[in-house]
Parts: structure tokens; C-alpha cells; sequence
């Protein structure tokens, strides 16, 4: 059953590179945690059904379960930027039966987050967000253009530098 399973993941990678074969089993994992999270375990398995954002929710919140500081970077390189990349990955598993549907269920449900790893940074680590390289950038630009050239005068002092007088 497992070697089945994990047939059918290759087969979906062969079909659609965009997304990391670990990002597969985390959405299963994802699913079945939201599930239990929802409390709809106990209720038989065709009522168990979640939506998109739920579903988006579950794997957010497993996320920063699992991989805590480092969801954001997994999320990355895993190819999920957005909720629609959650979407094709859930798609792509129910189209090759690993996941089942209802009839309600679209692909749209799923555009309703952007920029998930930026999202998950803002709730593991709230104003303190660490810098990523583009925000470094950024910031060193923004630098550069309030202070210009530095004065050739300024002098370095215990580790700071001071103004000449």
C-alpha cells in the first residue's frame, strides 16, 4: 500500500514539477490534521470534509507545529508561495485518488492567501521579522539613500564611528 502511494506521488511530480514530492505528504498530513483539529474526526468519513481556507489554516498551523521557525524557508522551498499553490497540490492528489472531493469544491476556494511564507513569518515571529535577503536589500538601499557618502572625516572610535571636530 505504502510503495502504491508513493508511486502515485512520483507520478504527480512527473506531471506537475512545480512542487516538492515532501510537499505531498505534509498536505495528506496537513489534511488529517485539520480534520482532528475541527473536531470532525468522530463523524463519518465522507462528513469529514474541509474547505479550502480550513484546509489552508491546518496547513499553516501544522507548520509552525513541526518546523517552527524554519516553516517559512520549508514552505519555499517546497514551491508553496500561495493559496492556490496549496490548491493544485490537494487537485493534483484528489485527481490521481488520493484525496477525495465534493461536489463544492473548486480550485478558487483555495485563492485566499497570498504570500504564505511571508504570512507565516509575520505569526511565528510578529514585528520582529527577521530579515530575509530581499528585505536586506532593501533596507541597505533605503540606507544609502538617506545617508549619501559618509563624511571623510568621521574617525573610528571604540568600535563606532564618531564625527571628527
Amino acid at each position: 500500500m505504502q510503495d502504491e502511494y508513493h508511486q502515485t506521488i512520483r507520478r504527480i511530480i512527473a506531471s506537475d514539477p512545480r512542487y516538492d514530492a515532501s510537499a505531498y505528504y505534509f498536505m495528506n498530513d496537513a489534511v488529517s490534521f485539520t480534520i482532528r483539529k475541527l473536531d470532525r474526526i468522530r463523524k463519518p468519513r465522507g462528513q469529514q470534509h474541509v474547505s479550502g481556507p480550513e484546509l489552508i489554516r491546518g496547513l499553516l498551523d501544522l507548520a509552525k507545529e513541526q518546523f517552527g521557525f524554519l516553516a517559512p524557508e520549508v514552505f519555499e522551498y517546497w514551491g508553496i508561495q500561495d493559496g492556490l499553490d496549496a490548491g493544485y497540490i490537494v487537485f493534483n492528489m484528489i485527481h490521481a485518488g488520493l484525496l477525495s472531493a465534493s461536489q463544492d469544491d473548486s480550485l478558487q476556494a483555495f485563492d485566499c492567501l497570498y504570500h504564505l511564507p511571508e504570512l507565516l513569518r509575520q505569526e511565528l515571529f510578529g514585528n520582529d521579522l527577521p530579515a530575509t535577503p530581499e528585505k536586506l536589500e532593501d533596507r541597505n538601499q533605503k540606507n544609502q539613500d538617506l545617508t549619501g557618502d559618509l563624511p571623510s572625516s568621521s574617525t573610528e572610535k571604540n568600535g563606532r564611528s564618531e564625527e571628527s571636530s
